[in-house]
């Protein structure tokens, strides 16, 4: 999944070809630097791994669910917000 966010900054999701580990990146066009925003890994196929960033106006942040364990329940998706600010590079 890639999605724009500016004219110089997209979104990425990186998946293993199992689909059981999720890499969410953000990622400066202009030099090819991705951040890491959010990684999920399972042991089995992730669910709601075509889900897409839903973004602020000013592109600072964006919101998307995530699993958040709820003691001996399992887990129950949450929205969640991310900072866009691109600090470093990953690769």
């Amino acid at each position: 999944m890639v999605k724009w966010i500016s004219n110089t900054r997209t979104v990425v999701r990186w998946m293993n070809r199992l689909q059981n580990i999720s890499i969410l990146t953000v990622c400066d066009t202009t030099t090819g630097a991705c951040i890491k925003k959010y990684e999920i890994v399972s042991e089995v196929w992730l669910e709601k791994q075509n889900e897409e960033p839903i973004f602020s106006k000013d592109g600072s942040h964006f919101f998307m669910t995530v699993p958040v364990k709820q003691g001996g329940r399992g887990e129950f998706h949450h929205i969640a917000m991310f900072s866009v600010q691109v600090r470093r590079p990953l690769w």
